[in-house]
């Protein structure tokens, strides 16, 4: 599997219908985490960017997953291949000397 960040774009002012389509997106955006496709998923303190890593075979399949996103026709869409991911989440847990 290669990695990839999109960079997403959201929308200055938020419509009761953005608003209302949040719980669906969470709900998804967390399926595609147990299923170690988004690896991480994080959201600017100003609330306009999201920064996804995902792992999947190519950049279409980002772009496939990302369209299925309850939230998707708000986003502005940018994918980049990566070199790497480090995450501590992405690692094996510590061990814990009793």
């Amino acid at each position: 599997m290669q990695k990839f960040m999109a960079t997403i774009l959201l929308p200055e002012t938020l419509t009761e219908e953005f608003i209302s389509l949040i719980p669906q997106q969470r709900f998804v955006v967390n399926r595609l985490v147990e299923k170690n496709i988004i690896l991480n998923y994080s959201l600017s303190a100003d609330r306009s960017k999201l920064w996804i890593a995902f792992a999947a075979k190519d950049e279409d399949h980002v772009r496939r997953v990302i369209k299925r996103f309850p939230l998707f026709k708000f986003m502005k869409v940018k994918i980049d291949e990566l070199a790497f991911v480090e995450s501590k989440t992405l690692r094996f847990p510590e061990l814990m000397w009793n």
